[in-house]
């Protein structure tokens, strides 16, 4: 296939990829020299049918908008001088948004870090192009910057090191985090399978069309359904393995209340005047289904700990925990006073729709709980908390 017809034509939105893949198409065909040396004084034949070549090859890779920018071009030079002029000065303009699409860059948990390395390298290289060069260091704390909480101790390895980093050894050395965590987390998916069955592990069966066309709920992939898929039988058995050490542990946690020591499961159950998706997250409701305070807020948590850990709802629905810690929450006293309570082993749930404490284990700590028309009271002996 002919490279110039795979090529997208510039327009007034793509200079950047365009520059990039029309050089790759002018170096090819041996012509970019007479984009990047001088103009002869003396045009030998050989230079000019390079020349007229390299011109009808950038005409060709624009859109008819951009035609009338160059027309009055006299060298394939001058034809790249007005095109780079043009589209670098209107790019100017967007200086700002490139530094806040630069502040916003965040990668997710689950990323690809090597993409987003890509992404901020277009982004860095944009400002370059535009007279905002950034010094080496800088660039370094906009990657740190936009990295997830579980690279912080990765970013405070860095910070403590005597002397400037380069981004060079900056991506070698988060490459190298990447590929480790990629390595470790394969690791724990092979142990999850093992754990299975051999049943639960075996492969989907694809014995006719019919069944090649089925689509998993789980995955999103075709040829198998969701009780054959390696994603579900890989989550189901990390449960597994959770339910497993809760059991183990149980009698090693104070403040874990008999339902889910016999169960083995986290639970919750809330009942409420308004919709809970409609409640802000700073409120908390009493749950006497709850065997475990939850929250979604994690601004309120002093101390945190990451485990996961399964949530199981009233409606047979499951979600994921991603840790425990103490928590502060704000009360009102029973002389109207505005105090701040501590609360251990605070499930974080994210996806909560509501803030939860469990009655079970206030009572189990020895609080007496008096609920009201209008208010709930806790006490402990003749004191009201």
């Amino acid at each position: 296939m002919d490279m110039k017809q795979a090529i997208v034509r510039l327009n007034f939105h793509n200079y950047d990829l365009w520059k990039e893949r029309t050089k790759q198409v002018l170096i090819r065909e041996g012509l970019w020299r007479v984009i990047v040396n001088d103009i002869p004084e003396v045009k030998s034949e050989t230079w000019i049918d390079k020349d007229e070549r390299a011109v009808a090859t950038i005409g060709y890779l624009v859109e008819s908008s951009q035609l009338q920018l160059i027309k009055n071009a006299s060298s394939a030079k001058e034809t790249w001088k007005i095109l780079q002029d043009y589209h670098v000065k209107q790019s100017s303009a967007g200086r700002v948004g490139l530094i806040k699409k630069l502040s916003r860059m965040e990668l997710e948990e689950d990323g690809n870090l090597e993409e987003h390395l890509i992404e901020m390298d277009a982004l860095f290289d944009k400002l370059q192009e535009v007279g905002c060069e950034m010094a080496e260091d800088i660039e370094g704390a906009f990657v740190m910057a936009s990295l997830p909480e579980s690279y912080d101790g990765f970013v405070t390895m860095m910070e403590g090191q005597e002397g400037k980093f380069t981004m060079k050894s900056l991506k070698t050395k988060l490459l190298n985090e990447f590929e480790n965590r990629q390595a470790k987390q394969k690791v724990r998916e092979e142990k999850a399978l093992k754990a299975l069955t051999p049943r639960e592990r075996r492969l989907p069966v694809e014995s006719s069309d019919r069944q090649d066309s089925r689509v998993c709920f789980e995955c999103g992939k075709t040829g198998h359904i969701r009780k054959s898929c390696y994603r579900y039988l890989s989550r189901l058995a990390e449960e597994q393995q959770i339910d497993h050490r809760e059991n183990k542990n149980a009698n090693s946690r104070a403040n874990v209340v008999t339902e889910r020591q016999a169960s083995g499961r986290s639970v919750c159950f809330a009942a409420a005047d308004k919709p809970l998706s409609q409640m802000s997250n700073q409120k908390w409701i009493f749950d006497s289904g709850a065997s475990r305070h939850m929250t979604s807020n994690k601004r309120c948590f002093t101390c945190f700990s990451g485990q996961r850990e399964t949530v199981h709802l009233a409606d047979g629905r499951k979600l994921l925990s991603l840790g425990f810690g103490t928590a502060i929450i704000r009360s009102q006293s029973a002389d109207g006073e505005i105090i701040s309570v501590k609360m251990k082993e605070v499930l974080y749930v994210p996806n909560l729709r509501s803030n939860l404490i469990s009655v079970g284990l206030i009572a189990s700590s020895g609080y007496q709980i008096e609920f009201g028309a209008k208010q709930c009271q806790i006490k402990k002996r003749t004191e009201r908390l």
